[in-house]
């Protein structure tokens, strides 16, 4: 996936993490709640569920994590222009305007940044 992409997906991601957490949590309470009496095959769905759940947020955090530690290493005024652009979901025209560019200078500076990015991550 192009860095692009993996910085417009970032807010779904952390969004889809929360819910997976969520999940995660009542499954391991109802895993809990079971008493000897329950159906061990129920309760072998639940742990299946569970695992595949608990797989699932460990690739979107580690996802989070390199988009983060990229954006970590940019200086701040591109971290700047990609909390706008990405983030806030500021125009071109309005991110250009936040930073008091231009628009052309904005398009280039994104384009530093991405290709800055792609050797980080």
């Amino acid at each position: 996936m192009d860095r692009q992409n993996e910085l417009k997906e970032y807010r779904a991601l952390l969004r889809e993490r929360e819910q997976l957490r969520g999940i995660i949590m009542r499954l391991r309470c109802e895993t809990k709640k079971k008493n000897a009496a329950a159906q061990a095959e129920q309760k072998q769905k639940v742990e299946a569920l569970l695992r595949k759940y608990e797989k699932q947020e460990l690739a979107i955090a580690e996802k989070i994590s390199a988009i983060e530690d990229a954006i970590a290493s940019l200086t701040s005024r591109e971290r700047q222009l990609i909390r706008y652009r990405y983030f806030d979901g500021y125009s071109w025209a309005k991110t250009a305007q936040a930073m008091r560019y231009s628009e052309a200078q904005v398009y280039r500076i994104h384009k530093k940044i991405i290709k800055k990015m792609e050797r980080r991550m």
